[in-house]
C-alpha cells in the first residue's frame, strides 16, 4: 500500500456539503485531475480533485459541476459510476427503480463535461422490466462503468442480478450478475453481455446477521480484461446496546470469455450461462486494513476505483474511493495502491 487520505468536507451552496456521496470516478491524466461522480439524488454533480500520491498522498476539491437529469418529469438521479469519452465527454450510469416514478430512472448517459445532456445509451429491454418479476431490482441496478484505455469500450455491471436471472446473495449462495459491452466506435448499438457470479456474503459471528453483497465498481485494464469490486455489508439485528456492523471489499481480475456470453437471454434460469467469468482476487481489503488511517481500518463503504498517476519509481497505481453516504460517522477517502498493469 502507498497511503490514503481522507477527503475534506466543504460547506457548499445553502450550508449542504458538496463533496460527498463518491460511487465513482476516474483518473484525468491530462489535467492530473481526478473526476468523480456524487451519487446525492436532489443534486447530481460531478466532483473534481487536485490529486498527489507522492511523497504523501494529498487530495483537494478543485471543483463541481451540476448535471441535469436527463429524464422528463424525473428530479431526481442516482449516480453510480463514471468512465471518460471521446474529447470532452463522459459517461454516467444511474441506479433506480425503472417501475417507480418517484425513483430515479436507471440508465447510462453521454454527458460534456460542462454538464451538459448529449445522450443516452440503449439497454437492453429485460434490464427495464415489463411488468411482473422481471428486470434491474431497486438499488442493485447500474452500479460499475469503465471505458477501455484506449476508448473503444464502455464497460457496463449490474450490482445484483436481474428478477428474472435468480435470486440475490445471501450467506449461502452469490448471485448471477451481467456485465454489458459497449463497441464506441460509430453509433453505439446494443451491448454484448456476460455472466459474472458474486461471492456469498461472509458471515460473522453476529446475533441473527442481515445484509447484502454485489459488484461495486468495475475498471477496465484493457478492451477484454477487468478489474470488478465486490462490495458486502453486514449488520447485526439482535443485539443487546450497540448492534455491530461489517464491510467486506473484495477486488477480483477478470477476463471476458465466449463461453460466459449471455447477450439477448432473457432470463439466466430459463437459459443458463455456459459459463460465467472466472476469477482471480487480487486484494481482500482485510488483509490490508491495519495499514490504513485509523478512520479506515474497520473498511469504509468503498465503490470506486479507479487507476490513477505513476509513481516516481515508474509503478502504476490503483486509487480506491469510499463514499460517505453523506453521514457523518462515515467519511470519503481515498486509498492508493502500487498496482501492476497487464
Amino acid at each position: 500500500m502507498v497511503g490514503d487520505a481522507i477527503v475534506p468536507r466543504d460547506g457548499g451552496r445553502d450550508g449542504r456539503a458538496d463533496i460527498g456521496g463518491i460511487s465513482g470516478a476516474f483518473y484525468d491524466a491530462g489535467r492530473q485531475q481526478l473526476v468523480a461522480v456524487s451519487d446525492d439524488r436532489t443534486r447530481p454533480r460531478l466532483l473534481r480533485f487536485n490529486l498527489r500520491v507522492a511523497p504523501v498522498v494529498e487530495v483537494a476539491p478543485a471543483g463541481v459541476v451540476q448535471l441535469q437529469p436527463p429524464h422528463q418529469g424525473r428530479r431526481t438521479f442516482d449516480l453510480e459510476g463514471i468512465a471518460p469519452g471521446r474529447a470532452d465527454h463522459v459517461y454516467v450510469s444511474s441506479e433506480g427503480d425503472p417501475r417507480d416514478a418517484a425513483e430515479p430512472a436507471p440508465g447510462i448517459y453521454e454527458y460534456r463535461r460542462d454538464g451538459a445532456f448529449v445522450r443516452s445509451m440503449p439497454l437492453p429491454r429485460v434490464y427495464l422490466g415489463s411488468g411482473g418479476d422481471t428486470g434491474m431490482r431497486a438499488n442493485g441496478a447500474l452500479e460499475g462503468l469503465s471505458a477501455s484505455p484506449d476508448g473503444r469500450r464502455l464497460f457496463a455491471a449490474i450490482e445484483s442480478s436481474l428478477r428474472q436471472d435468480g435470486p440475490e446473495a445471501d450467506f449461502d449462495r452469490g448471485a448471477t450478475t451481467r456485465i454489458l459491452v459497449y463497441d464506441l466506435r460509430g453509433s453505439p448499438g446494443r451491448p454484448r453481455e456476460y455472466a459474472y457470479r458474486t461471492e456469498p456474503l461472509q458471515r460473522p459471528v453476529f446475533n441473527e446477521p442481515t445484509g447484502d453483497t454485489g459488484v461495486s465498481e468495475i475498471l477496465a485494464l484493457s478492451g477484454a480484461e477487468l478489474l470488478v469490486l465486490e462490495r458486502g455489508f453486514v449488520r447485526e439485528t439482535a443485539a443487546v446496546g450497540n448492534a455491530r456492523t461489517a464491510n467486506t471489499i473484495r477486488i477480483f481480475r477478470v477476463r471476458l470469455d465466449d463461453a460466459a456470453e449471455v447477450t439477448g437471454r432473457e432470463s439466466l434460469v430459463e437459459s443458463p450461462p455456459t459459463a460465467v467469468l472466472r476469477k482471480e482476487l487480487v486484494l481482500d481489503a482485510a488483509n490490508i486494513a491495519a495499514e490504513l488511517s485509523a478512520p479506515l481500518r474497520a473498511l469504509e463503504n468503498f465503490e470506486a476505483m479507479a487507476l490513477g498517476p505513476r509513481l516516481p519509481d515508474g509503478r502504476a497505481t490503483l486509487l480506491v474511493l469510499s463514499d460517505d453516504n453523506f453521514n457523518a460517522h462515515q467519511v470519503s477517502a481515498v486509498v492508493v495502491l502500487a498496482f501492476a498493469t497487464p
